[in-house]
């Protein structure tokens, strides 16, 4: 009887959801006059009950770089800033998928930044 009762108060316990939760925008917009370098602080924030950690926040092209908060606390917010070169681009608008690497439990998140080239 005891370990039956032992067993409810196992399963019934409250699950320990203590992990992150990366709050940002999906799209980004960022305007840029033909040859110059535009930057763009992106604002995000940790939902979680516990430390946000960012590890890598990169882009496929070296026209984008990032700087970003590296430990965010719950209910915090941290920023990410690019730096978009369009240098040597033309105009018009392109995308440039930046990869978030985190603690998350999906590890890591596209952040989609729509650039219109004028």
């Amino acid at each position: 009887m005891k370990l039956y009762y032992i067993l409810i108060l196992i399963f019934l316990r409250p699950a320990n959801f203590s992990e992150p939760v990366l709050e940002l925008p999906k799209i980004v917009n960022i305007d840029v006059k033909l040859g110059k370098t535009a930057i763009k602080t992106i604002k995000f924030k940790n939902n979680g009950s516990s430390e946000l950690l960012l590890h890598e926040v990169s882009s496929d092209c070296s026209c984008t770089v990032a700087d970003f908060t590296k430990m965010v606390k719950p209910r915090s917010e941290g920023e990410i800033i690019v730096k978009y070169n369009s240098s040597g681009k033309r105009k018009g608008i392109s995308t440039q998928m930046l990869i978030i690497k985190s603690n998350i439990p999906q590890k890591f998140l596209k952040l989609t930044l729509k650039i219109n080239i004028t």
